[in-house]
């Protein structure tokens, strides 16, 4: 089983799998595409319905969204570390 994070959002925890490598394919593409909402629907999985009884906004979707990415140290589309070239 992979490692597992946890980030603290609007009162709850959410847990998600730590590493880039173990997130479904389909949250992977949702961030590159730069769809909040659907990568944050599909890192939660399950845990999904009880962020939707939080009854978030769309910036609410972008916030946690960007916590899980910094959280794992990982980048969302538009964002890159610095040039090698």
């Amino acid at each position: 089983m992979s490692e597992t994070s946890t980030v603290s959002h609007n009162g709850h925890d959410f847990t998600f799998p730590a590493s880039p490598d173990d997130w479904p394919f389909e949250a992977v593409e949702a961030m590159e595409q730069g769809k909040a909402l659907t990568f944050v629907r599909v890192m939660l999985g399950d845990q999904a319905r009880d962020y939707l009884r939080t009854n978030p906004t769309a910036g609410d979707g972008g916030e946690l969204m960007r916590k899980i990415l910094d959280t794992t140290g990982a980048q969302s589309a538009g964002e890159s570390g610095a040039s090698t070239d």
